[in-house]
């Protein structure tokens, strides 16, 4: 009898520990990172030609890519700015299209080397083929000649 109770007993601690075995597992922690995302990029090639003394020129064939995850309570704006002044009886404008389900675009805007605000107002959006269009006015003071600027836009804080 005693050697039944031990078989008895051992065959308890088996199933226990089969039971125990099946239930072990094992876990991972996954570290991820978002990080900000806030580009802006241009596509295009402007050119503009004033014939007359007093004119205006619009190119409309550039286009620009916006992306951004920032949330609605902290949005983004786009500036432009140019790299060196306009030379006289010159005025370079520019205007872009906003994102089609956010953002507001500021209307045409007389580029400087100051930063101005062309886009405000975005967050969480991601569209491209958005249209840029570049306005040269010329006065009769304009020189003739050529000559280029850049364009720089960059994405910040809205104030």
């Amino acid at each position: 009898m005693r050697m039944g109770r031990i078989m008895g007993a051992a065959a308890l601690l088996v199933v226990v520990s089969a039971g125990t075995a099946a239930a072990q597992g094992s876990s991972h922690t996954v570290n991820y990172t978002v990080n900000s995302i806030n580009t802006v990029t241009v596509t295009g090639t402007p050119s503009l030609t004033i014939t007359t003394t007093t004119a205006a020129v619009t190119d409309s064939a550039s286009t620009y890519a916006v992306e951004t995850n920032a949330p609605a309570t902290s949005p983004k704006r786009i500036m432009a700015a140019l790299d060196n002044p306009m030379e006289a009886g010159l005025t370079l404008q520019v205007e872009l299209d906003a994102p089609s389900t956010v953002g507001t675009s500021a209307g045409v805007v007389t580029l400087s080397t100051t930063e101005t605000e062309v886009v405000g107002d975005l967050s969480q959006v991601a569209e491209s083929g958005l249209k840029i269009r570049y306005t040269l006015t010329a006065t009769p003071a304009a020189a003739a000649g050529s000559n280029s600027k850049v364009v720089t836009y960059t994405i910040v804080d809205e104030i």
